[in-house]
């Protein structure tokens, strides 16, 4: 008795231990795919911004030719 009660208890744990590693690895998926999104939102951001900074720097370079 004591002892399937053991094997019980080991396979139960090892489920909740797949489980949590299972489900923390999802949460650690989550946040590296949320920190990959950010990072290219920066980068599309600084980009956008370069290019914003580049149109104007031309476009007073036409005034000044001009």
């Amino acid at each position: 008795m004591v002892k399937t009660c053991k094997v019980c208890c080991q396979k139960q744990h090892l489920n909740m231990v797949i489980f949590w590693s299972i489900r923390i690895n999802n949460y650690a998926s989550l946040i590296m795919n949320i920190t990959l999104m950010l990072l290219m939102v920066k980068v599309i951001l600084a980009n956008v911004e370069q290019m914003f900074v580049f149109q104007i720097f031309m476009g007073v370079n036409v005034l000044i030719v001009k």
